[in-house]
């Protein structure tokens, strides 16, 4: 039972690192978020 419950929260916690490292990096853009949108890098996302 302890071995069941071990692999359960390695899982879990697995697909939460997934799941945050997704959303993380979702929006590569940096800087230029107030006008005049100077100084921002990266693709910008419609």
């Amino acid at each position: 039972m302890k071995v069941l419950t071990l692999k359960v929260l390695a899982l879990f916690g697995a697909l939460m690192l997934g799941v945050i490292a997704d959303i993380r990096s979702f929006d590569e853009t940096r800087g230029g978020y107030e006008p005049p949108y100077t100084g921002f890098t990266g693709e910008p996302i419609d």
